[in-house]
């Protein structure tokens, strides 16, 4: 469903040749836009800090166990998470923002959203869709998938942030900043590049 909307906003704002960028589980988001309708209408896709591969037995496993850990408390839980998603620190009033947007979102809806990415488990078939440039940006943590990735797209741009977290767009915003318009403004020179 998220595909279909993105899909449907593209062409509410009757955009083209776009540069898609999902995060977290908005990676899985892209790549499924990308398996329902190619990549024709992008220009590029940039994938931050998600996984594309989660059907190891003992990932799923992790997850199964978080996603438990999630429905027993979720208040408990978010506190935990958005606490741990930042290697730089963040004032209590920031965390305490952040957790309450977290918390708009339906627990049950939630649940659904990450048992989706779950029970998918492998994102990278779509990656033979994938004739246009992608940029992987993630922490030290993820930098499994960015060889995962690799394996199916070896000209796609990898960028470990070895100082930050999950929200490495606020640890490190400006380098942050600086790859994905590197990123950018290298598809404006080169519109026909291809990835593979």
């Amino acid at each position: 469903r998220h595909a279909q909307d993105i899909k449907e906003l593209l062409e509410h704002l009757q955009l083209q040749n776009v540069v898609l960028l999902g995060w977290s589980n908005g990676v899985p988001d892209v790549l499924t836009f990308v398996e329902q309708n190619g990549a024709a209408n992008l220009r590029g896709v940039v994938l931050v800090d998600g996984f594309l591969n989660v059907s190891d037995p003992q990932m799923q496993k992790a997850m199964n166990n978080m996603l438990g850990i999630f429905q027993a408390d979720r208040a408990k839980f978010t506190d935990s998470f958005v606490r741990s998603i930042y290697a730089s620190k963040q004032t209590e009033e920031y965390i305490l923002h952040i957790k309450e947007e977290s918390l708009k979102t339906p627990t049950n809806t939630a649940v659904v959203e990450m048992f989706n990415v779950v029970s998918k488990g492998d994102f990278t078939p779509i990656l033979s869709k994938m004739d246009k440039p992608v940029l992987y940006i993630c922490e030290p943590q993820l930098e499994s998938q960015s060889k995962v990735l690799q394996n199916s797209l070896p000209k796609a741009r990898v960028e470990i942030f070895k100082n930050a977290g999950h929200a490495l767009f606020v640890d490190d915003a400006e380098h942050f900043n600086k790859v994905l318009a590197e990123f950018v403004d290298s598809l404006a020179a080169v519109p026909d590049q291809a990835t593979n």
